[in-house]
């Protein structure tokens, strides 16, 4: 209740100071297809049309029997998010991808919602909607917007969904979109990113963009661009294509040129998250240090860092979480052991793996503390030790 009343009176307040010098909240919502027939100037440029990628089945290893029983009793709609057939192969189906430029188009707060200079927000380019912000901490249900900063030039949308908060969402959604800017031979003035996290930063440096072009975006930043471009966003698999252009524009220059000392058989731990970490982690790192493994938390570690410690891996082991989605920067034949839940299965790293021509198990644990189709493993040491040596 005091929450409430606290968010209501923020948004009372943000509407009273916006009303001054802040533009008018957008009343339609279209569809770009819809907006373009009366929008001028405007102009999708198509780079690729639909198509499709064949994924072999995940390897499967330990407690995979669990995942059946698990699942059903997962409710209807979290259910209703995982594979149905999860040990078959699979065709995933990928739509246009293309680049619209928006003469005098805006660019609001770091989910990326895009309005068009007559003000309709064009939700199918969008990263959000005003309906979800209503019940969002941003509390955009006023009738008006904040101050826009004009950017005079070309802006690309590089702050987007969940890629604004979340490691593996920016590298497998976001990223990517800049092989179709390279595809098109555009280069943007200004890139808007999110500012939430260093690695937003780091990425894109890394892929040799100047910082003085970066510009960060908070939740309240509202900007308009000359010509605002915005690519089409992945959706959360990453395909070949992306995986091989990260790959080679990230890891290749980078990862050889390490001035830090890594093992070269890894171990990723979750120390800071509350959900998919090894309940006998202690007791399995003893096992795993007699292989020569080591243990890293990559909180604790720069993008370059991270980059340059899956370069340099023979072999990655790790719980299912952000972290694997640096398995983009192995090198062909890196075998790796992902440590799954059977209330959340996923081969979200078994196609990464897949593209860049991995060794991957996803080795099953045991499920505890179960919430929802979240849970903390409990791995079988003996099975997991067996499997590795299976690999050798």
């Amino acid at each position: 209740m005091v929450r409430n009343t606290v968010k209501k009176l923020r948004s009372e307040f943000l509407d009273l100071v916006w009303s001054v010098g802040g533009t008018v909240r957008p009343g339609a919502s279209q569809e770009y297809q819809v907006w373009q027939q009366n929008g001028e100037g405007s102009q999708k440029t198509i780079l690729r049309e639909p198509f499709t990628e064949e994924i072999p089945a995940i390897p499967f290893a330990g407690n995979h029997q669990a995942i059946g029983p698990a699942m059903a009793g997962l409710s209807h709609d979290l259910r209703a998010g995982y594979p149905a057939e999860l040990g078959v192969p699979s065709t995933l189906a990928f739509g246009q991808e293309y680049i619209v430029t928006i003469p005098n188009g805006r660019m609001l707060s770091s989910l990326g919602i895009i309005i068009s200079p007559d003000n309709v927000h064009l939700q199918d380019l969008s990263g959000g909607s005003f309906r979800g912000l209503a019940h969002h901490p941003l509390c955009y249900d006023g009738m008006y917007l904040p101050p826009v900063r004009r950017l005079r030039g070309t802006a690309v949308v590089l702050a987007t969904g969940l890629g604004q908060r979340n490691y593996y969402h920016w590298t497998a959604e976001i990223l990517p979109r800049l092989r179709l800017l390279e595809q098109a031979g555009v280069q943007p003035d200004y890139y808007c990113i999110p500012k939430r996290h260093q690695y937003h930063f780091e990425s894109l440096v890394l892929m040799g963009i100047p910082r003085e072009r970066l510009v960060p975006v908070s939740k309240y930043t509202h900007l308009q661009a000359d010509n605002l471009l915005v690519p089409s966003v992945n959706r959360q698999e990453m395909t070949r294509e992306n995986a091989q252009y990260l790959y080679q524009k990230i890891a290749v220059p980078h990862g050889a040129n390490s001035k830090v000392r890594t093992s070269a058989q890894i171990y990723i731990a979750r120390r800071r998250r509350h959900w998919r970490s090894i309940q006998n982690e202690s007791r399995l790192m003893d096992r795993l240090s007699k292989l020569g493994f080591q243990r890293y938390y990559l909180e604790d570690m720069s993008m370059l860092e991270q980059v340059q410690l899956f370069y340099h891996a023979d072999t990655v082991v790790g719980p299912h979480g952000s972290g694997l989605v640096n398995l983009v920067y192995c090198k062909p034949g890196t075998r790796v052991v992902e440590i799954g839940t059977p209330v959340r299965p996923s081969g979200l790293f078994h196609r990464i793996a897949h593209h860049r021509g991995l060794c991957y198990k996803n080795f099953i644990g045991i499920a505890s503390n179960i919430r929802a189709d979240e849970s903390n493993i409990l791995c079988d040491e003996n099975d997991l030790i067996a499997l590795l040596r299976e690999m050798d």
